[in-house]
């Protein structure tokens, strides 16, 4: 696998944090670490109290995410509505697809609340690697930076041509 670059990005009430890394390929990667999502159906209690189960829409997993340190392997689906973060780390729509040329920004949430995927992302420091597994390849990223941004900073969601970077967020 090619090594690449990592950066990653904590959101937070009063901010974010972030952590950049980069490897072999000159590619950098942002973002937070966490948890895989199951590409099959789930079921959750529908507030009645009866116990019912609600079908949960069929998410397509386009890949998986892995970060040993913080014992993270969880799946990767596109988009980062709330059913899609309950379940799996998102892919946010308009970054660029995994393993492609640009940041490709990945959501996920800290709270054990509602979902641990992301809970122990201040805990990677630069050098670290995170590994995102798809169908085709795995791909291996280098941390290079952290740093905490605010909620509304949406910079760390650019990125250039020449880059492959993943962005990690919370």
């Amino acid at each position: 696998s090619q090594l690449r670059d990592a950066f990653l990005s904590e959101s937070v009430q009063q901010g974010a944090s972030a952590a950049e890394a980069t490897g072999n390929s000159g590619g950098v990667a942002d973002g937070a670490t966490d948890e895989t999502a199951a590409e099959s159906a789930g079921t959750q209690d529908n507030g009645s109290g009866g116990g019912a189960a609600v079908e949960e829409p069929k998410q397509k997993v386009l890949g998986i995410i892995q970060i040993k340190k913080i014992k993270v392997k969880d799946p990767i689906v596109e988009g980062v509505r709330h059913s899609n973060l309950k379940s799996a780390v998102g892919h946010i729509p308009g970054t660029a697809a995994l393993g492609q040329p640009g940041n490709s920004a990945l959501a996920g949430h800290r709270s054990y609340t509602f979902g641990k995927f992301f809970n122990r992302l201040d805990e990677i420091v630069v050098g670290d690697e995170i590994v995102i597994t798809t169908k085709k390849e795995d791909l291996t990223y280098k941390v290079f930076k952290t740093h905490v941004v605010t909620p509304d900073d949406v910079s760390v969601l650019k990125g250039s041509k020449d880059d492959n970077i993943i962005t990690l967020i919370t």
